[in-house]
């Protein structure tokens, strides 16, 4: 495999890093999207409770990051160096899906409350920034998560080297 940009070959495991970041920027769009296409199927009106509306659209940002905190907390156990790239994934996934989950509900709430499409899009936008900035892999949470996985210093210079 070859990074097109450089014409350099990528190093082990730099695609599977790379198809995380890939993954990251379609869930933090499609929010975008999502909270572009309430402007066209929710009313623009506030038809619904506005202090219901106003209150989800701050909540599910907020629950967002919340739920990523704390399923940041829970992964599988890494015994070994080897094993950090597949628990690194399975954390990812389960924060992506606890993160990305306030702002659907979120949109599913805007039908039943009758919320207005401006505080759903405001909501499902600041979701998407939260989803971006709490999943996109860096090399400094590489290194976090190496640090708590693997507390006794143990040579994880080959998963770091992905990032």
């Amino acid at each position: 495999m070859v990074d097109y940009s450089t014409s350099r070959p990528l190093r082990p495991g730099q695609g599977q890093v790379a198809m995380l970041r890939i993954i990251t920027a379609t869930v933090a769009i499609a929010l975008v999207v999502i909270a572009g296409a309430s402007w066209f199927v929710l009313d623009r009106q506030f038809t619904g409770n506005p202090v219901l509306g106003c209150g989800a659209a701050i909540a599910a940002p907020v629950v967002s990051l919340a739920l990523s905190r704390v399923v940041g907390l829970i992964s599988p156990p890494v015994r070994t160096p080897a094993d950090l790239a597949t628990a690194y994934g399975a954390q990812f996934f389960m924060t992506m899906a606890a993160t990305e989950a306030p702002g659907i509900l979120l949109f599913a709430l805007g039908f039943i409350m009758e919320l207005s499409a401006a505080q759903v899009s405001l909501g499902m936008v600041l979701t998407a920034a939260v989803v971006w900035i709490s999943l996109r892999p860096t090399r400094r949470r590489a290194e976090e998560f190496v640090r708590r996985k693997l507390p006794d210093g143990s040579d994880a210079q080959a998963f770091l080297d992905q990032f």
